[in-house]
């Protein structure tokens, strides 16, 4: 999902999910934005553990943050704890330590997200949902969070090369794996997202200058990255307003209040009109 804050991305979500899980589908809707609104839209408890909520249908609000820090946490005390044995057998490794450190500190912005995001592509891959929606924080967020796989690639493999000069003295292993596996994860995030087979941008947009002016950027910005816009939908509006191409575009009526609740986000969705 793409959009500017505010516009009702994550409401959108919920109810596409919503009637995606109605399909014989088993559904996972999940927020990988710091300022989570998910619980809020479906009227339920949602946390950073995936939770049933209706049949065929699941919910989840990442912790990406946390979830990142847990990492790196883990991995600063295994290279601490490698070079403090290697020093103390006599090796000047203090400015390898560093670098490595270093490169720790130096993760690309957006990488938590990315994170969150390569552990959410490796359920999808394992088959234990057929499709999974996600909803990142607005706009710049989103771009970000589709640059990033290239950034932290690079950045993981700078990581194991340094580290490979130790690897027949010293035990890397466990945080090597770690690190491995962020990048065959991120790797296939990255390959999953260009993939127009399995994979698309739905835009969620206002017929107000500001927001259709972003949306348009928006729109523009995710096909140079190589990316799909399969759908806009106008929010609170009567009828679809063309962005230009040939993008579907559904209107979504304005409610007072906003749908909250499966029911509410059902009966919202069937006003929605092509």
């Amino acid at each position: 999902m793409g959009g500017k804050g505010g516009v009702g991305k994550t409401t959108v979500a919920c109810a596409l999910a919503i009637e995606a899980a109605r399909d014989e589908q088993l559904v996972l809707v999940v927020s990988t934005d710091p300022a989570p609104s998910i619980a809020d839209a479906l009227g339920l408890d949602v946390g950073d553990e995936t939770v049933a909520i209706a049949p065929g249908l699941w919910a989840r609000q990442a912790n990406a943050t946390a979830a990142f820090a847990e990492m790196q946490k883990a991995y600063r005390q295994r290279v601490d704890a490698v070079f403090d044995r290697l020093i103390g057998a006599g090796f000047d490794a203090v400015h390898d330590r560093k670098i490595l450190q270093d490169l720790l500190a130096l993760a690309p912005p957006g990488i938590d997200e990315l994170y969150a995001l390569a552990t959410i592509g490796e359920t999808l891959a394992a088959g234990q949902f057929d499709t999974i929606i996600v909803d990142p924080a607005p706009t710049g967020h989103l771009l970000r969070l589709l640059e990033t796989p290239t950034l932290a690639l690079d950045w993981s493999h700078r990581i194991m090369r340094l580290a490979l000069k130790y690897k027949e003295i010293a035990s890397f292993t466990e945080t090597m794996g770690d690190i491995l596996t962020f990048a065959q994860r991120t790797r296939a995030v990255r390959d999953l997202l260009a993939d127009p087979a399995r994979s698309t941008v739905i835009l969620v947009t206002l017929d107000e200058p500001l927001v259709r002016s972003e949306t348009e950027r928006l729109t523009v910005a995710v096909a140079t990255l190589g990316l799909t816009v399969g759908a806009v939908i106008w929010n609170r509006s009567n009828l679809p307003l063309s962005v230009g191409g040939a993008v579907p575009q559904f209107a979504a009526p304005e409610e007072s209040p906003s749908p909250r609740g499966l029911e509410a986000l059902r009966q919202w969705y069937r006003q929605w009109r092509a």
